[in-house]
Parts: structure tokens; sequence; C-alpha cells
């Protein structure tokens, strides 16, 4: 299919729920795809639908991963896990912490505490239902995309304190990045209202040539001379 754009923080769109999918179709299916396409282009470890903007209960996660656990690659999908209607049925009380990453979140990572154990059941693309035991690391990994069909980013998952933080560089990163965008387009301007004018001449703005002329001073120690 086609690759999608990422929403990314702080999107409000992020923070809805997914709803369940009644019907895997062919719809479904290419949703799938689609998933996988837009996590491919970003290099991305997993992707969850709603990260589409899409309320969908669905994640694809690399196929890398399906050698290191037991969930196996999707029957319509070799080329990725896909869980359909994910739902973590039990947490065990070990965790552990570990750096986490994210594309709705790009350029920025940190330190999570997520459980060890879980046990989750999902549908693949075929409609099969299936219930497997995991552990760290993949464990966290599919906290992490399930988390997004709750509406939730990891760095919810963060300290007051560390959260706090996290929004402030994230935040302060975005209006950086909207003032370069700003410069870059008044510079493309200026290079646009100079093209086609000869060598030599001053191009004048708008106010420039609005500016009125200061009359002379005619009082005081440099007044002028008046004419007899």
């Amino acid at each position: 299919m086609a690759a999608r754009t990422i929403l990314h923080w702080p999107n409000p769109r992020l923070q809805q729920t997914a709803q369940q999918i009644d019907q895997i179709d062919e719809k479904a299916i290419d949703l799938a795809r689609d998933l996988y396409d837009s996590m491919t282009v970003e290099f991305g470890a997993g992707l969850a639908a709603t990260q589409l903007g899409i309320l969908q209960s669905m994640v694809v996660i690399s196929s890398d991963y399906s050698e290191d656990t037991t969930l196996d690659v999707d029957p319509k999908l070799p080329d990725a896990i896909v869980l359909v209607n994910p739902n973590i049925t039990h947490f065990g009380d070990d965790k552990f912490v570990w750096e986490e990453a994210c594309l709705s979140v790009p350029d920025f990572s940190e330190m999570v505490e997520r459980h060890s154990n879980i046990t989750l059941e999902y549908l693949d693309l075929t409609g099969a239902s299936h219930t497997r035991e995991l552990g760290p690391p993949f464990s966290g990994i599919v906290q992490h995309e399930v988390d997004h069909l709750s509406g939730k980013l990891y760095i919810d998952r963060l300290s007051p304190p560390k959260r706090k933080n996290a929004v402030r560089v994230l935040r302060m990163r975005i209006k950086r990045q909207k003032l370069e965008a700003a410069k870059k387009r008044k510079w493309e301007a200026q290079e646009r209202r100079q093209e086609g004018v000869k060598k030599g001449f001053r191009v004048f703005s708008s106010k420039t040539l609005s500016r009125k002329k200061r009359p002379g001073k005619c009082y005081g120690k440099n007044k002028r001379k008046r004419k007899r």
C-alpha cells in the first residue's frame, strides 16, 4: 500500500482511544500494510494505528523480533507481527527499567519502568486467536504499543519530575523548529523578490516605500536659514 504521515506529540489525536475491530477483512489487511510501510520508512520497531490517526485496535511490530519471542510473523503479512485487538490480561509483579523511544516523539528517549512478564491475547489477520506469555525486553515493546491504543505515550509513564522535564525539552524543541522554519520562509521570500531585479538596483520593501522623509530641523542651534 503506502506509507502515511505519523502524528507527533503534542497532537491531541494521539490521546484518543482505539475501537475494537469487529471484522478482519481486506480493509483491515490494507491497514496492516500501511502500518508496516509507515513503520519501515521511519526505521521503527513498531507502530499502532492511533499513531496514524486511525482509531482501530491494531499494532504492527517488525518481524526482526519474531526470533526472540513466542510471537510469529503474520500469515497474511510475513514481514511483520500483527496484533489485532491486543489485550494484556495479566501483568507480573516484577518490573524492569529500559530506554524507550517513539516515532510520535522523534529524536527523544527516556528510561521507562515496565512489567517484566505479561500475558497477551490477540488475533492475527486470519482471525485466529492467540495467547502468549512474554518476557523482557519484548514485553516492554508490546506494552509500549498497546499503550498507544489507549491514548497513552511512554512519556505519560514517567514520574512527574521526569515528565515535566521531558515536556519542557520537547516544547523548546518545537519552538526552535518553528523559529527556524519562519526564518527559512522569510529568506525564501526575499530571494523571490530579488529574482528578475537588475544588478545594481536596490529592492525596496513595502515598509521602506511607505516611510516618510523626516523634515529638517527649523529650530535651535542647527535651525535652517530662511530665504529672504
